[in-house]
């Protein structure tokens, strides 16, 4: 919702999806982008800010009550981005003094900054839980074997999903990375089997491999 205000300020929403902003303050292009953090990444403010209830912000994943030690001996929040030098645990976050946030500044925080590791991850996470690896591919069936399969995985701007073909779950090592299987080519013997392809977003900019099987991994099966 977009006010016709110069008046700096916004808000977004968690459970609601919903997110408001001042439309002609010179910040509020910054705004929205820190309010999309919030909507659609489900992000928490990493700012103090007396009078604000601190403990659903905390539960996010930018968010934290425990130290960068406990995080790494439990395995917890962004323990997997401590070897990045400017990732820690920093003090004050989500409101109040005591929690503790990812960075020393992000957009979450500052507005014209970058959202950084931590942050972009659960962003890349947000998009994935709305949309799949592949976007289309040859419709489950049996098919005889001068049959072409064909799997559109998903094109992000900077890389290319990964592709792997798989005949009775042993990988058909020639095909990686194809988006076609000519099945007449794998000189089959008479029988059935199975021809399936898994595509997933191998992107460096996500570290939790739970999330990434999940989420970022699709198979299809003919």
């Amino acid at each position: 919702a977009i006010a016709n205000s110069s008046k700096h300020g916004g808000a977004g929403y968690w459970s609601d999806g919903v997110g408001t902003l001042a439309a002609r303050n010179s910040n509020s292009i910054e705004t929205a982008i820190h309010e999309f953090g919030h909507i659609f990444g489900k992000l928490g403010d990493e700012y103090e800010y007396a009078g604000s209830n601190s403990a659903e912000c905390l539960s996010k994943a930018n968010g934290a009550t425990i130290d960068a030690t406990r995080m790494i001996q439990d395995k917890k929040k962004w323990y997997q981005w401590m070897d990045i030098s400017h990732i820690n645990a920093f003090k004050g976050t989500c409101y109040s003094a005591s929690g503790y946030r990812p960075t020393m500044n992000s957009k979450m925080r500052t507005l014209g900054l970058p959202f950084y590791e931590v942050n972009s991850e659960q962003m890349i996470l947000a998009l994935y839980s709305k949309v799949k690896p592949i976007d289309s591919a040859t419709a489950p069936g049996t098919y005889p074997k001068n049959r072409i399969l064909k799997v559109v995985p998903l094109e992000p701007i900077e890389h290319k999903l990964d592709i792997r073909w798989y005949r009775n779950g042993k990988e058909i090592v020639s095909a990686a990375q194809k988006t076609s299987l000519s099945v007449a080519s794998l000189n089959a013997t008479s029988g059935a089997f199975t021809i399936s392809v898994k595509v997933i977003d191998l992107t460096p900019k996500v570290r939790d491999e739970n999330q990434r099987n999940k989420l970022m991994t699709e198979t299809r099966s003919w």
